[in-house]
């Protein structure tokens, strides 16, 4: 059994799908519940650990695997391969897995590449891993047809303020989509809920009817009613790319031969070099999707 190991925010986590694809055989995804259940509903071979668990977290103690139940024991008791973007090989952590398990292979991934790095994220974890003995190949396979599915899903959030587009231009965007008879279905994510004025919030909600989504069971659902989709450099765009959902993502300040979503059907807006969100014009936009038809 492998054990891949996680903690981090939603794009980070989808980012790692790549290396879950790869993996034979049955596979642990420990990460916070709900990413956790996540990965096991998009992958058959995958189940959920909730990484929050007092029995994971006393791992982080010095002796800690001399703290834990037989029960915890048993239920690692296949384990054989631990992929880690969390820990080093010499820390608590990583000692005390191995002395539950002797025979552990274990393998480490730093999640952010050096600066020097030129190549994508996710060929970054793929190269650590090579070095380290363990080769992945992780192809898509053939995408489901959207075809028939004419609503285009739209997301105005990201995760840090400087990568999301204006909210005032993403408003005109769904105006004109509008006024042209392009059905879309806007959805307001955590961070919207907690940053925007309430007033805003409502008044998407009763212009726009956008959906407050809070739950990824909730997010996957309406993504996979989606014939394309379109938003920032954010954890739900990440999403409906590895869903093979046609995506449109709107880059400025990240680089996306980085940080591209990945998917068999990406289109990237980003300007010639890093540079604030507002670069990138309502007719681009427009452009991007009539053309993603």
């Amino acid at each position: 059994m492998n054990l891949l190991l996680h903690q981090g925010a939603l794009g980070d986590w989808v980012l790692t799908f790549p290396i879950l694809r790869a993996l034979v055989g049955p596979t642990l995804a420990a990460s916070s519940w709900s990413k956790a259940k996540l990965a096991s509903r998009l992958f058959k071979h995958v189940q959920p650990i909730d990484i929050d668990q007092p029995e994971w977290t006393r791992l982080h103690m010095a002796g800690g695997w001399n703290h834990v139940s037989n029960a915890f024991y048993q239920h690692l008791s296949d384990l054989r391969c631990l992929i880690s973007f969390v820990h080093s090989e010499s820390d608590n952590w990583a000692i005390n897995i191995r002395m539950i398990h002797p025979k552990l292979t274990a393998f480490f991934v730093r999640p952010v590449p050096p600066s020097d790095w030129t190549g994508h994220i996710c060929d970054w974890h793929m190269h650590q891993l090579k070095q380290q003995g363990l080769h992945l190949d992780a192809p898509f396979s053939t995408p489901r047809s959207n075809a028939a599915k004419a609503v285009t899903v739209i997301h105005p959030g990201s995760g840090s303020i400087d990568k999301a587009w204006p909210v005032d231009r993403f408003e005109r965007l769904l105006d004109a989509l509008g006024a042209r008879g392009h059905l879309t279905k806007v959805l307001l994510g955590e961070v919207e809920l907690d940053r925007w004025p309430k007033s805003m919030q409502q008044h998407w909600i009763d212009h726009y009817q956008a959906e407050p989504v809070t739950s990824l069971d909730r997010l996957v659902d309406v993504l996979s009613q989606a014939g394309a989709y379109l938003g920032n450099d954010s954890g739900p765009t990440h999403l409906a790319a590895q869903l093979g959902i046609p995506t449109i993502a709107l880059f400025g300040p990240t680089q996306p031969q980085t940080w591209a979503p990945q998917g068999p059907d990406v289109t990237i807006l980003a300007p010639s070099s890093p540079q604030p969100m507002s670069w990138l014009t309502i007719s681009d936009v427009l452009a991007a999707i009539n053309g993603s038809q």
